[in-house]
């Protein structure tokens, strides 16, 4: 990432006591979704992407990037990609929802380079775990420093960072560092199967979960036979059932709030069973299953008492519509989420 000269400015924030750094209340109502930045794509895709989400009547914004290490293993990140975007594209991305008198929330994201590698960022496995800390402390720092000379109302200080998660010393000081230049609500985002494994969450202001849950049992047919035939919406409640429990229970013996920081379905064949996957050449289109997968998440969880609110995952219009990535579709997708907004609304 370009972290370039503005990492460098600093506010009066910073000059805070030790005594004022402390939590900050949780935002009552969290109704957005993620936009994808990507320094490759012309400013007007964003700006495109952003008229759609505030025509859908979205009160957030969700920027998430993507930044890069080299394997699971090294110590030295980020390195340069032309897809990470710099501070002054991400400047420029934020003015825009603030123009828009919308709230914003940036979602960094560290991934590895290689295509080829094995591994996946909740496998980070640093050789010299001290020197992983200090690059990815001053990473951070650099991240939240500029986030308050743009008035960021949220900043997450990791993403699906699963075998690190139990590090609980490290967060603490991590987000110790981050609350004495960054005076906005901070949060981490988990994966949706190690989300009760966060052993900092009290260090946090809210505990972002991302809700992608498997809405079907992966089985021995294939795609082209599976997807001939639509599974009940009942089928696809009772398997977000055992979740909404564990939620409920974790919630009444914890303080920290939580919400769901990313849902959200692609409009192919495997969908429902694994709502984590953009789509292989191989996936078939099949946008009634983006349909089927957000009306079952938001009939358990769209009025869950212990969630402060959901941030949809993504609008990303000009990606491979072969593939249908995450988008909602015309018609009856968009219907759906500007349902749950209305209703947000009334509440």
């Amino acid at each position: 990432m370009n972290i370039g000269p503005q990492a460098n400015l600093s506010r009066s924030g910073v000059q805070r006591s030790s005594d004022s750094i402390r939590k900050v209340s949780p935002p009552d109502s969290l109704t957005g979704i993620t936009l994808i930045l990507n320094q490759e794509d012309s400013p007007d895709v964003f700006q495109n992407d952003l008229e759609l989400a505030s025509k859908m009547g979205f009160t957030w914004i969700q920027i998430q990037y993507m930044t890069f290490t080299v394997d699971h293993s090294s110590h030295s990140f980020p390195v340069f990609d032309r897809r990470s975007p710099s501070f002054p594209r991400l400047s420029q991305s934020i003015r825009q929802c603030k123009d828009k008198d919308l709230q914003v929330s940036l979602h960094p994201v560290l991934l590895i380079q290689s295509d080829t590698s094995q591994y996946w960022r909740g496998e980070y496995n640093p050789l010299y775990l001290d020197k992983w800390w200090a690059s990815y402390s001053k990473w951070m720092v650099s991240i939240a420093t500029f986030c308050a000379n743009e008035d960021v109302d949220m900043l997450f200080v990791g993403s699906e960072l699963s075998s690190l998660q139990y590090l609980e010393k490290y967060w603490s000081s991590l987000i110790g560092k981050v609350r004495y230049v960054y005076s906005g609500a901070v949060s981490y985002s988990a994966n949706w199967d190690d989300w009760n494994s966060v052993s900092f969450h009290n260090d946090l202001d809210i505990l972002g979960i991302n809700g992608y849950f498997p809405l079907d049992r992966i089985g021995p047919r294939s795609e082209s036979i599976r997807s001939s035939a639509r599974l009940s919406s009942a089928h696809l409640r009772s398997m977000l059932l055992p979740h909404l429990s564990a939620l409920k229970l974790w919630s009444r013996e914890n303080q920290t709030a939580i919400f769901f920081s990313e849902v959200g379905y692609p409009g192919h064949s495997l969908a429902l069973q694994q709502p984590w996957n953009p789509g292989t050449t191989n996936s078939l289109y099949q946008p009634e299953l983006q349909v089927d997968g957000y009306k079952a998440f938001l009939d358990v969880f769209g009025d869950a008492e212990f969630s402060k609110g959901i941030f949809f995952y993504a609008i990303h219009q000009h990606e491979n519509r072969d593939l249908n990535g995450y988008t909602p579709q015309q018609g009856k997708s968009r219907e759906v989420l500007i349902e749950y907004l209305n209703e947000r609304r009334s509440l």
